[in-house]
């Protein structure tokens, strides 16, 4: 009997690495095919169809961020700094998801729900309009910091502490019901 040789975990790691290098807009059989070098014919027998293969790997890609980059995930300095170090160490895969806008609202969701299980957010933000509002505005500080060339990650970063300074002392709401 014929062993197979090209599993779903293969054809997963070789479309993720070509979304990292291309992004998600430009990802084909024919191109994951070149990427791992072999036919497009074991793609297509792991997965039904392109969709499908999309679809898995956007839950391998969100699994993926959570384990590298949420693995701390208790206070809000916690939570900035994973989202900064997943900015800043896979840009590639963040401005890949950032150009589709169904990924977006993926990524955003994903985000989201891991704020969600921050034991500081839920301690902090009681309903749901604080914590999306919080949230929202962490996530565009930290996108726009590392585009301004605010990339610092380290343990005791002046970033991290202003950030951190906003949201406990509520300066994100009154900067934006006031202004």
């Amino acid at each position: 009997m014929r062993q197979k040789r090209y599993d779903k975990s293969f054809i997963l790691n070789g479309a993720y690495k070509l979304v990292k290098k291309k992004g998600f807009s430009s990802l084909t059989a024919r191109d994951i095919a070149k990427e791992l070098s072999i036919s497009t014919q074991p793609i297509y027998i792991e997965f039904k169809n392109m969709k499908a293969l999309r679809d898995e790997l956007l839950i391998y890609t969100f699994m993926g961020i959570q384990e590298n980059y949420f693995n701390t995930n208790n206070t809000l300095e916690e939570f900035i700094k994973n989202v900064l170090s997943f900015i800043n160490d896979d840009n590639e895969l963040y401005i890949s998801l950032l150009s589709e806008r169904a990924f977006l609202v993926q990524l955003a969701n994903c985000l989201y729900e891991l704020y969600c299980e921050n034991s500081e957010t839920v301690q902090r933000f009681k309903n749901e309009e604080d914590r999306r509002f919080s949230f929202i505005m962490l996530v565009s500080m930290a996108t726009a910091a590392c585009y301004v060339g605010e990339k610092k990650t380290d343990e005791e970063s002046d970033y991290l502490n202003r950030m951190n300074q906003l949201v406990k002392n509520d300066l994100f709401r009154s900067f934006f019901l006031f202004s």
